[in-house]
């Protein structure tokens, strides 16, 4: 995968180099809307619309999950579900399309990609969701903050544990007919972990979204190719908390599937895009 300044010579992504909406961006105070009014975007027919956002988690298990490396990071997908968390969105604009739309997929940047107030965070979530023909996206990104041994939500290590195991499973294949190895807390590079989620556990990726319910919402982009410009940003503006112990295993599961794809600090992220005409609400829940 070329680096970002390269990335509008890939088949399909002229988008990343001349377009007008490109993510992220930074989230500067002089440049958010307060009190979340709807505002007009110049280039395009529609406006971002404060959003009232319900989420139904559904049942699907963590056995359930498809875990895979793609650009630059790991993709865990609800493919195998029978149902897939969704969201459901009031006060949408019309022009925008339905009201629902699936989490198609979640997967980690680090360190953030959005900068909030001039500063990085050491790892961002992004929960990709799409409507029904995938030509609208909502994607909720939450800031991680490493913060030495506390750490405020348990959740995410369910899922960086499950990582771990299939960066190894990368390094050194499992022998032909070896049954599948079991997740162990001992993955997340401590004895004094948590235990993390069994198999048969449901796999909600909303508990991973912060206690506060303030949010920024823009129009922008995927922040891979092809960029599309069809993304209504939710960025959630209270952080979750990992510990550092954690945050090192989750950039070294990066490391070990993606090598030159992300830089010495782990990073697998995308530079801040202009702002352009744009303008960031400031919304709540």
């Amino acid at each position: 995968m070329a680096p970002p300044k390269l990335w509008s010579s890939t088949a399909g992504a002229a988008a990343c180099a001349s377009g007008a909406r490109q993510s992220p961006i930074n989230i500067a105070a002089n440049d958010v809307l307060a009190d979340c009014p709807a505002v007009a975007v110049a280039d395009v027919a529609i406006q971002v619309a404060p959003m009232a956002i319900e989420f139904f988690p559904a049942a699907c298990t963590f056995g359930e999950l498809v875990i895979e490396p793609s650009v630059k990071n790991w993709e865990v997908q609800f493919t195998g579900c029978a149902a897939k968390p969704h969201i459901e969105v009031s006060a949408r604009t019309a022009s925008e399309g339905g009201a629902g739309a699936d989490c198609r997929r979640f997967h980690f940047h680090s360190v953030s990609e959005h900068v909030i107030g001039g500063g990085y965070y050491d790892g961002e979530l992004h929960m990709v969701h799409a409507n029904a023909d995938k030509s609208k996206y909502i994607v909720i990104g939450v800031m991680l903050a490493a913060n030495g041994n506390l750490r405020d939500n348990t959740e995410v290590q369910n899922y960086w544990a499950r990582l771990a195991v299939k960066a190894q499973e990368l390094v050194a294949p499992p022998a032909a007919g070896a049954t599948e190895k079991p997740v162990d807390q001992k993955e997340l590079g401590s004895q004094d972990q948590e235990p993390v989620a069994a198999d048969a556990d449901v796999a909600d990726p909303y508990a991973m979204l912060p206690a506060g319910t303030e949010y920024y919402t823009y129009l922008g982009s995927l922040t891979t190719p092809p960029c599309t410009e069809a993304v209504t940003w939710v960025v959630m503006a209270e952080p979750v908390t990992v510990t550092q112990n954690e945050m090192r295993v989750f950039r070294e599961s990066m490391a070990k599937a993606h090598g030159s794809l992300v830089d010495q600090s782990g990073s697998n992220s995308r530079p801040p895009q202009p702002l352009n005409t744009r303008h960031i609400s400031l919304c709540t829940l």
